[in-house]
C-alpha cells in the first residue's frame, strides 16, 4: 500500500551528534497521517519505515529530517521510539 510515496519521502536520523559531510543527501518528511479509525494498528510506524526504505533505495538519502507539530504528542512519541531526535524547535512554525 505504500508503493506510491511522494518524492519528498525520507530516512531515519542516524546520529545527529556526528558532523554531517559537506554534500550529504537529506530528505524531509512531513504531513504524515493515519485515519482516526485506523490508529493504534502500527500503520504510522509502517508508513515511516517504508518511506525511509524508499528514500534510501530510490533517492540514495542517508538522513531524514522529520517535521512534526509540537501539539501532536502521539506522533512525537512514535518518532522518538523509532530513533528520531529533537534537533530544532521552530517558534514560527504554527501561527
Amino acid at each position: 500500500p505504500f508503493e506510491e510515496l511522494p518524492v519528498s519521502s525520507p530516512v531515519r536520523v542516524a546520529n545527529m551528534a556526528e558532523r554531517r559531510p559537506a554534500r550529504q543527501r537529506i530528505a524531509y518528511m512531513s504531513n504524515l497521517s493515519v485515519l482516526p479509525d485506523q490508529r493504534k494498528k502500527g500503520l504510522g510506524q509502517r508508513l515511516v519505515t517504508e518511506a525511509e526504505r524508499w528514500a534510501q533505495e530510490k533517492l540514495r538519502v542517508n538522513e531524514v529530517i522529520l517535521l512534526v507539530s509540537s501539539k501532536n504528542s502521539a506522533a512525537q512519541r512514535l518518532y522518538e521510539r523509532m530513533g528520531y531526535q529533537l534537533v530544532l524547535k521552530d517558534p514560527w512554525a504554527l501561527r
